[in-house]
C-alpha cells in the first residue's frame, strides 16, 4: 500500500471530522468540516461527554464528541490508515456506508492502489472484466455505499 503524505501534526493522519452541532459559538462555526486529529476524553459534566480535539493548526478545542465529530473509517486490511468520512449512510449488511469528498475518494483510491480514471466527477474503477463506476451525489459527495466496500468506523476512544 503507497502512504499517502497527509498535512497534520507530527505526520498523523486525522480520525474524525469536525461538526459545530453542540458547540454553536464562533470558533466552533470556523473549525466547521475540519479534520480532527487527535482526541482527548475528558470526564463527562452533566448528560454529555466531552473531549479535547487537536486540529491541523495544533489548536486544542473542547467539544462533545458524540454530537460534534464524525468518525473517519478503515478498511479491514489497513486498520491504521483511517480515512475523513462526511457523514454516514445507513449500515449495509453490518458495514459502514461513509460519504466522503472527491479528495478522500481520491486518496482512497490512491492508498489502495486501484487501477481508475476519471470521467468528468465519476471514477471508474477498471477490474479484469467489467468496471464499477462511483458516481457524485447532487451535492458533489460520493457515497462509498455503491462500491460494496467493506469498512469500519474508527473509534473515536
Amino acid at each position: 500500500m503507497t502512504t499517502i503524505a497527509f498535512p497534520g501534526p507530527a505526520g498523523r493522519r486525522p480520525v474524525a471530522t469536525y461538526r459545530a452541532v453542540a458547540s454553536r459559538d464562533a470558533s466552533s462555526f470556523d473549525r466547521e468540516g475540519q479534520p480532527v486529529y487527535q482526541i482527548r476524553h475528558l470526564n463527562a459534566t452533566g448528560d454529555h461527554a466531552q473531549a479535547e480535539v487537536l486540529f491541523e493548526d495544533g489548536q486544542w478545542q473542547l467539544c462533545d464528541p458524540d454530537r460534534d465529530l464524525v468518525p473517519g473509517f478503515a478498511f479491514d486490511a489497513f486498520p491504521d490508515h483511517p480515512f475523513l468520512a462526511v457523514e454516514y449512510g445507513e449500515p449495509w449488511n453490518g458495514w459502514a456506508t461513509p460519504v466522503v469528498t472527491v479528495e478522500t475518494l481520491a486518496d482512497v483510491l490512491a492508498a489502495l492502489e486501484l487501477a481508475h480514471r476519471w470521467e468528468g466527477t465519476t471514477a471508474v474503477l477498471d477490474a479484469e472484466d467489467y468496471e464499477d463506476r462511483i458516481e457524485p451525489r447532487a451535492d458533489g459527495l460520493y457515497d462509498l455505499a455503491q462500491a460494496g466496500w467493506t469498512v469500519q468506523q474508527v473509534e473515536l476512544g
